[in-house]
């Protein structure tokens, strides 16, 4: 018998030991968590069912996400980081908001949850967030604002909750407590258990044991149902609360993303690339807005300041360049000016702002009335690299036109843009705000900037962005007009005469959540374009959408949301591969294989990215405070862009003396040629009819590879030049 008794209670241990969990939390929240204290009520809970349950709490009064991420408490303790669960509750009626629609793609609570559920999982991202998913409040939020925004009464206010609530929870991959959706259902089952206090906003205890009830359920994945209950609760009440815990969570584990089979572990973590990236930053630091390189080892970075730094050498190292006179201008932002180069000695910069006397000018600083100053454009060349510079152009030409009537309202310079396609072609783009109105004044040249000629834009709704591809072709965003609320239609349009007329682009989709807030004026933020036909696009909503034209912004599809909260700055397609760089809280890079329909993370940084390019085989990322990013896109052994499928285009001569004949190419295909580093010398586009005539007199001798850009991938053919 001994035998058998001993086998028997080392079974018995054995499956007490296996029944008992331990789990963690800490709560990130305010007086609804502290109230009744609420984590010693799911302890004492978990004690009564056999298991363990320890908790942390930051939890001041009145905080909301906001306010906790720059809380040194909270930062503490999430940096500690040993929880089983990450528990964020929003101030009560943050997320009863309507006024940004649902709610991800404009809602400022959703920036705060990245941010902290982001900081919690870099130290320990083997846990997983929880959102405490509140209660309306009894008779809405109708005794602090008006009725309708935050929810007229109890009912309103629940589905303003759960809605956004289950929103933040697909965003965050998180899992939600549904603590509101069990009051509800209790206050229809049971109207005489009273779950407020006093004030009809805080809970009663019995509103509190509710809310343990839910979060036991979700936490161990099972009934609280015969657990203790406080004794200042009926037995009957305490049972119809357990019960109602029970319905709502246990067996509708999907409604709530609750997976009870995901084990201990519940992150995959944060596993992403910044090892692979080398990180360089600026001294003295400034905000890099724009980087681009007019060869593998040539390139600039615009700044604040203004500012313009150079590399010789492909990113290793970064010099300033100094800029004209530029001791008498203030200290500002990047909007006043804009530089370009041709290549590493030949480049143009636009300077505008206002003439405080002859010998003081300042670029317009933000938001300042300037109405009683004259104000300016002005154009410099430089030959050598940036060294020296020479002004270009009537002096101060600009004056007539911005001291004019239509301008008399003016404030402030929103964005200068300035593209040369050779030494002589080249056009400039101004947009100034006119008290919410705006207007783009263009300015282009055919000698190199010796003279202008102007012409004067429109009156329009549009936001400050604009995106020059060439002297010719110019795209700029904006919206329809702040009146028709969440019906405002995002607007993309394109000019092919240098900005003398625009025409507005295709009908995009607008799936989400515009509202008349001045706080979500609304316009798109991030263009690319990938040869003649295929443009990429990204709208300004803190949950921003990919949208992609293949002919030419004729029509669009949106493809996806990014699946990250903040604004979409910079989008790129190097290497078969698109990328986009979104910042405000959390900020990082997004890749995508697949043109677009899903993306993974590529990156962290800890500054927001504002402009991404590529040089041969390097990525190159420019942040603010004078971060510059770069990284190798692939080893060339395995590099997607060369393939060794069949070559379809003809190409003749081969060996050649440098005038190369390309046939059977795509419709306006994209042609790059490369040497044998996978370096990027040239590149051009075919003529509609897929024919093209390269001039390489300039390369030495020696094999490159000459790519050509299908639909479908790249075509690689090598090239011998023999002099």
């Amino acid at each position: 018998m001994k035998p058998i008794f001993l086998l028997l209670f080392l079974w018995c241990c054995t499956t007490a030991s296996v029944a008992q969990q331990s789990k963690s939390a800490l709560f990130l929240g305010n007086s609804y968590t502290n109230s009744n204290d609420l984590p010693k009520l799911i302890q004492d809970l978990a004690t009564s069912k056999g298991n363990q349950f320890t908790y942390q709490r930051s939890t001041p009064g009145g905080y909301s996400w906001d306010l906790h991420s720059i809380l040194s408490g909270t930062l503490t303790a999430l940096d500690a980081g040993a929880y089983d669960y990450l528990i964020l509750q929003e101030q009560s009626t943050r997320l009863a908001d309507n006024r940004f629609g649902f709610a991800r793609h404009g809602h400022p609570s959703f920036l705060y949850a990245d941010f902290l559920d982001h900081r919690s999982k870099i130290i320990d991202s083997c846990h997983q967030t929880l959102l405490y998913l509140t209660w309306g409040r009894r008779d809405g939020n109708s005794l602090y604002q008006a009725p309708g925004v935050y929810g007229a009464n109890f009912e309103e206010m629940q589905d303003h909750l759960t809605e956004n609530y289950l929103q933040l929870a697909e965003l965050l991959d998180a899992q939600v407590a549904p603590v509101g959706e069990a009051w509800r259902r209790a206050m229809a089952d049971h109207p005489q258990i009273n779950l407020f206090a006093s004030d009809g906003s805080h809970p009663s205890i019995a509103g509190s044991y509710l809310a343990a009830c839910v979060f036991y359920a979700a936490i161990f994945h099972e009934s609280p149902n015969g657990g203790w209950y406080p004794n200042t609760l009926s037995a009957t009440v305490a049972q119809q609360l357990q019960g109602i815990a029970t319905q709502t969570v246990v067996g509708s584990w999907s409604d709530w993303y609750i997976d009870p089979a995901s084990g201990s572990c519940f992150s995959a973590g944060l596993a992403n690339n910044n090892a692979q990236w080398e990180q360089l930053q600026l001294s003295p630091s400034t905000n890099l807005s724009e980087i681009h390189f007019t060869d593998t080892q040539h390139g600039h970075v615009k700044a604040d300041g203004p500012a313009v730094w150079q590399t010789t050498d492909a990113g290793d190292s970064w010099q300033p360049v100094a800029l004209p006179e530029n001791g008498i201008f203030s200290t500002t932002t990047t909007d006043g000016f804009d530089i370009t180069f041709l290549h590493k000695d030949t480049g143009w910069l636009a300077i505008s702002g206002i003439e405080i006397d002859s010998t003081t000018l300042h670029i317009t600083p933000f938001g300042q009335d300037t109405a009683e100053y004259a104000s300016f454009v002005r154009i410099f060349q430089t030959t050598d690299g940036g060294t020296n510079w020479l002004e270009v152009g009537p002096l101060r030409q600009d004056h007539e036109i911005l001291n004019s009537g239509l301008l008399a309202g003016r404030k402030l310079f929103l964005d200068l843009q300035i593209h040369f396609d050779n030494a002589l072609e080249g056009t400039l783009l101004a947009q100034y705000d006119l008290n919410n109105d705006t207007v783009v004044h263009s300015f282009w040249t055919d000698d190199g900037g010796l003279t202008w000629q102007m012409q004067q834009g429109s009156l329009g709704k549009s936001d400050p962005k604009i995106w020059m591809e060439s002297a010719t072709k110019a795209y700029k965003s904006g919206y329809k007009d702040f009146t028709h609320g969440i019906n405002a239609p995002q607007k993309l349009y394109r000019s092919l005469d240098r900005g003398a007329s625009w025409q507005e682009l295709g009908n995009i989709s607008y799936p989400c959540c515009i509202t008349s807030s001045r706080f979500l004026k609304h316009h798109f933020s991030a263009l690319h374009s990938v040869g003649e036909d295929t443009l990429l696009l990204a709208n300004s909503l803190s949950a921003p959408i990919f949208y992609r034209s293949i002919d030419g912004g004729a029509s669009w599809d949106s493809v996806a949301s990014f699946q990250a909260t903040g604004t979409a700055r910079t989008l790129l397609y190097a290497k078969q591969q698109y990328y986009v760089g979104i910042g405000q809280q959390v900020n990082r890079i997004l890749r995508s294989s697949d043109h677009g329909a899903t993306w993974e993370l590529e990156a962290y940084f800890p500054t927001p990215l504002n402009a991404l390019a590529q040089a041969g085989n390097y990525l190159f990322a420019a942040a603010d405070n004078g971060y510059i990013h770069r990284r190798i896109l692939y080893p060339l052994s395995s590099d997607p862009s060369v393939t060794k499928d069949p070559i379809s285009f003809q190409m003749y001569p081969n060996p050649s003396k440098g005038l190369v004949q390309l046939a059977q190419l795509p419709s306006n295909g994209r042609v790059t040629i490369s040497n044998l580093l996978g370096q990027t010398l040239q590149e051009a586009h075919a003529d509609p009819l897929g024919n093209l005539t390269l001039h390489l007199s300039g390369l030495s001798s020696g094999v490159y590879f000459v790519q050509v850009e299908h639909a479908e991938g790249v075509q690689t053919q090598k090239l011998w030049l023999q002099y």
